[in-house]
């Protein structure tokens, strides 16, 4: 019922489609059912309920003991960066916004690095301009982006690929609060633009 949830299904069909059959561009990933099932279960599976802010950075920091690089930038670095927009679409729940940055170096001597950025919201209830009550269950799936970098780099470091990826996660929960964002709060953002916020639930947009 959500353009988030019908968006989220398509590129997760599709990132499985190119690891899957590319041959030219980004190097072929053969994705092992271990890695595959990072995503799916994130996204789909039962600890999708509870998961949150806190639990799916503990489950990216696993990554360091296969050799990815885990940085994750909590909401005092944030705000000190300017990365308003991101902090304000989390201002409402009790579990704090993360931005996680993951780095695989398969090719320490090159330049060239494929930059990906996956969208985490774990739970999208649409803030105080709140979803229908119809289908907000699925929201949680709203952190699809997420999960396939996730299962990506998983997949990059079994087959000690031989590429330079850098993946950018930004994650939050979209919920109302007493300190949640509000339709007519203008946001400066890190680009340097002011945003005027007409509608809490879209926040991807």
């Amino acid at each position: 019922p959500y353009i988030t949830k019908r968006v989220v299904d398509v590129n997760f069909q599709d990132m499985l489609y190119l690891l899957q059959n590319s041959e030219r561009g980004f190097p072929l990933i053969a994705m092992s059912e271990d890695a595959s099932k990072v995503m799916k279960d994130v996204t789909t599976g039962s600890c999708v309920l509870r998961l949150n802010t806190n639990e799916f950075t503990q489950i990216l920091c696993s990554l360091k003991d296969m050799g990815v690089s885990v940085k994750i930038i909590e909401e005092q670095e944030m705000a000190r960066i300017g990365m308003n927009t991101l902090l304000g679409v989390g201002k409402g729940p009790r579990n704090p916004s993360k931005f996680v940055i993951l780095e695989w170096k398969g090719r320490p001597l090159s330049k060239k690095s494929l930059g990906l950025v996956g969208k985490g919201v774990m739970f999208d209830s649409g803030g105080i301009s709140l979803k229908p009550a119809s289908g907000m269950q699925e929201m949680t799936g709203d952190m699809g982006g997420a999960a396939v970098i996730a299962g990506l780099f998983k997949a990059l470091a079994l087959r000690k690929s031989k590429s330079n990826v850098v993946g950018f996660l930004g994650l939050v929960e979209n919920m109302p609060g007493g300190d949640a964002m509000k339709p007519g709060d203008v946001i400066q953002s890190l680009k340097g633009d002011s945003i005027e916020v007409n509608n809490t639930d879209a926040e991807g947009r």
